[in-house]
């Protein structure tokens, strides 16, 4: 579907003063599109020559264990408190690893010394102080194997002198269950950190669908409450079990109500998860009434406040190629049946896109991720909104890459043939070995490595792919990454966990290379949350706020740097800085310099109220006693399988007028095939009665667009009807518009005046194009019912005081063959007393 989008473009000249205070050797550009400034470190300089290495054998491998290649996290973390971030490698098959930073990108493996030598199969790593010693411990998350004591979390506590212990028992965090991701966060405010932890069956979908409905703790997400250390199981007491394929979450205040709460991003036909906070230890899942729609197999999941509205914003990643060629060969199945049964079914409205849910500030989202440029991001795992350039505006990263593409079509069309031709020989008592080794079969699945994507924010919610440009063109397998500033000059590097390659770090030289300007921020926290877990920060520069809650739990399996970050392109100071503490506490700052590190401080906080209650908005919902709009089941994709929507069921429509000049507004709302429209009469200004007005035979209709209008200049409105949709034959009697005539009281006769025209329409404008005093009508068509994207006929249908006659071929010829209208409306474009027509649609 073709969209038409008008932008206004601002363009402002800036005069920037010379003195000694902004003389600089680095240059700023006019688009920072055009410099690269993210540098690959390779292992030969870096030392980290990290590989999370898969190798399959008859046991474990790809076609037993389809989730053996979600790969593993990576965590930031400073390890031994020497002001240098250093680096946790999850490892799935082989040892995790440590690396301790030793200044200048170069780094030590001390993994050995440290104590964390796991050989289980790791995935999630979350850092967090949890006993609030002012040291970074490690929680790793583990996954695969049936025997649940190879899957017990472990906790690695910081004993302050370079080395861990596992104290994932004695704390009561030993969880057995699949792990794939662990976020800490004050659920209940009460000081300290609980945590949520996201499981999910290691391998297949018939195993979670199986248990559906049945407790299996092995296989559902956990919640944990933090008592004083320990840590007690309140999954079912808080309302977050379920049975779905979590791959991430994250723990943020999305409602500003003071309470934080949780979003969880799960594959397959599992929808994703919000979960309002209650505020008293329970949480409501309120997917249904926020998003309209998500990705289908999601993975990673990143919040943001992506356009500096205040609102944080929620992207998750998905798996849809950017090219057509890759789309097709790893495309999903086509299957308009399963999709509408699982909607109807309570798993919602899922699509194989990324989705960027935009924050309306009302506890609703808007997905815009085709808008933004951002919703095609192939095999995609770890999504990370970073402002790299500094330029105040968060931009995006995203990992990719299936080392064995398994959904390749022809490699699925080959594995179907060989189990038939196996099955058929097995018919014959003399064939011999016909088993089908599962790593013959992984073999001859494709594989190739994809580069990850970066997008430049550019603001007014447009992204631009900057993969190239910017330094990430090496094609990867990539799942984790984190971001940290390892070498402390201001700006964020990153570092990214790949599949059976080596690690890749990136240093970000956008301080040497650009002139724009940042402030960074730690924050030292609560006696019991020393890191300020889920303060929300807020800066105010240049006539423009950001804000960010600080968690480190970000993107997938993965955890960055505490420090928060801001941007401030060339506002060289920050007017106000506000800190809203989780307590609700508040710190207040301003006249802040830029390009510094600020520490700032909880015990130097002051109370506060900043709760938000919610907006009420301009308009709020009146009763509308059980109206509902019932709409016909009609399956498009029967006739036509690559529509990009059902084009049966653009309505309700809707049209409003005074129909019996009682001084209250009355509606029109149009009806389904099969089902009557409905005349909702204003009793008051607050009120609304349903009044049967329209004869039964007229519900075979599908309406496609109405209009209340004077016809016959007698003072009262009558009503134009469009018969749209597709759900009849071309040309049949189905798509004949109608004309009802208002008796002066409400009620409607519907008339013979109007021209046979058997056409699916979708609007009609009235306006008098020739000037005799009476009202003509525009009516536009919408389609050819079975022929999407073929152009339709408009016409031109002039009053001629008894009835309405087709003048298009005359008047205007032009409205043959016009196209999909999809609406129209009249104005003096030009001050000179005549009304133009500006039409929109599809294929114009």
């Amino acid at each position: 579907m073709i969209k038409y989008i008008g932008y206004l473009l601002v363009f402002s000249i800036v005069i920037i003063g010379c003195s000694e205070d902004n003389a600089d050797s680095r240059v700023y550009p006019d688009d920072t599109s055009k410099v690269q400034f993210l540098e690959e470190i390779p292992s030969s300089v870096s030392g980290i020559t990290f590989n999370n290495r898969i190798k399959e054998d008859p046991a474990i491998n790809v076609i037993t264990f389809d989730g053996m290649l979600q790969g593993a996290g990576v965590a930031v973390l400073d390890a031994d408190n020497d002001g240098l971030m250093d680096i946790y490698f999850a490892s799935n098959m082989e040892g995790d690893k440590l690396y301790r930073n030793k200044g200048d990108f170069k780094f030590e493996d001390v993994s050995a010394k440290s104590g964390i030598n796991p050989m289980n199969w790791s995935t999630g790593v979350a850092v967090v102080d949890i006993n609030n010693d002012g040291f970074d411990d490690i929680y790793v998350c583990k996954f695969l194997y049936d025997d649940a004591s190879k899957r017990e979390n472990v906790f690695y506590i910081n004993n302050g002198d370079g080395t861990f212990t596992n104290k994932s028992k004695e704390m009561g965090l030993n969880d057995n269950g699949y792990g794939i991701m662990a976020n800490f966060f004050d659920y209940d405010n009460d000081g300290d950190l609980d945590v949520y932890l996201a499981n999910q069956p290691p391998n297949s979908l018939a195993e979670k669908t199986r248990l559906k409905g049945k407790v299996d703790y092995s296989f559902t997400d956990r919640l944990y409450k933090n008592n004083n250390g320990k840590f007690l199981d309140v999954t079912d007491f808080s309302g977050i079990t379920n049975y779905a394929y979590s791959l991430s979450v994250t723990a943020f205040d999305f409602n500003q109500d003071g309470l934080t709460d949780i979003y969880v991003a799960c594959d397959y036909d599992e929808p994703d998860i919000l979960y309002k906070n209650n505020g008293n230890g329970t949480f409501k899942n309120i997917t249904d009434s926020s998003l309209k729609h998500m990705s289908n197999f999601s993975m990673g999941v990143d919040i943001a406040d992506i356009n500096n509205d205040g609102h944080l914003d929620v992207y998750v990643a998905d798996m849809v190629a950017e090219d057509n060629y890759r789309q097709k060969t790893n495309m999903s199945g086509m299957n308009p049946e399963k999709f509408f049964a699982l909607a109807r079914n309570g798993y919602h409205y899922q699509y194989m896109f990324n989705a960027m849910q935009l924050n309306n500030g009302d506890e609703t989202f808007s997905e815009i991720a085709q808008l933004s440029g951002i919703s095609n991001t192939d095999w995609s795992w770890s999504p990370l909104f970073v402002d790299f350039d500094q330029d105040g505006l968060k931009d995006l990263v995203v990992t990719n890459g299936l080392i064995k593409e398994m959904r390749n079509k022809d490699f699925q069309i080959w594995r179907k043939k060989l189990f038939e031709e196996r099955k058929k020989k097995a018919k014959n008592p003399n064939q011999k070995n016909l088993g089908i080794d599962p790593l013959e079969i992984s073999k001859k699945a494709p594989t190739q490595k994809i580069a990850n994507f970066i997008y430049k924010n550019e603001g007014g919610l447009n992204f631009s792919k900057q993969t190239n440009t910017w330094g990430l063109g090496t094609p990867t397998w990539s799942q984790g990454a984190a971001y940290a500033d390892f070498d402390n000059d201001g700006d964020l590097d990153m570092i990214i966990n790949n599949m059976s390659m080596e690690a890749s770090l990136y240093k970000n030289t956008a301080n040497e290379k650009l002139i724009n300007n940042y402030l960074s921020i730690n924050l030292e926290g609560s006696p019991n949350n020393k890191k300020g877990i889920n303060a929300r920060i807020e800066v105010s520069a240049g006539g423009s706020t950001q804000a960010i809650e600080m968690t480190p739990y970000r993107g997938y399996m993965s955890s960055c740097q505490t420090m928060v970050h801001f941007g401030l392109g060339k506002d060289k100071s920050v007017d106000q800085l506000k800190v809203i503490w989780p307590d609700n506490k508040v710190t207040d700052l301003s006249d802040i310099k830029a390009n510094q590190t600020l520490v700032v401080k909880y015990s130097e906080a002051s109370s506060g109220n900043n709760k938000k209650s919610g907006s009420k908005g301009i308009f709020r919902a009146l009763p509308n006693n059980n109206l509902v709009h019932i709409e016909n089941e009609y399956n498009d994709y029967k006739r036509e399988i690559l529509l990009p929507y059902k084009t049966s069921t653009l309505g309700p429509i809707m049209a409003q007028g005074d129909v019996n000049n009682d001084g209250f507004t009355d509606i029109y709302l149009g009806g389904s095939a099969g089902n009557k429209a409905q005349l909702l009469a204003g009793i008051n200004d607050k009120q609304f009665q349903s009044i049967n007005a329209f004869p039964a035979i007229d519900a075979g209709f599908e309406d496609g667009g109405a209009v209340f209008f004077d016809f016959d200049n007698d003072n009262d409105l009558d009503l134009y009807v469009c018969s749209g949709g597709s759900e009849y034959k071309e040309g049949t009697t189905g798509y004949l518009d109608r004309l009802y005539i208002n008796n002066g009281k409400g009620a409607f006769t519907k008339s013979n005046l109007l021209p046979n025209i058997k056409v699916s329409t979708s609007t009609v404008v009235p306006f008098d194009y020739d000037g005799d005093g009476d009202l003509d009508l525009f009516v536009g068509g919408r389609q050819q019912p079975g022929k999407y994207g073929r152009k339709v006929n408009s016409f031109l249908l002039e009053n001629n005081g008894e009835r309405y006659v087709d003048v298009t071929k005359v008047k205007a010829p032009f409205f043959e063959n016009y196209g999909m209208v999809t609406d129209g409306k009249v104005a003096d474009i030009n001050g000179d007393g005549k009304l133009e027509l500006i039409t929109v649609g599809e294929w114009m």
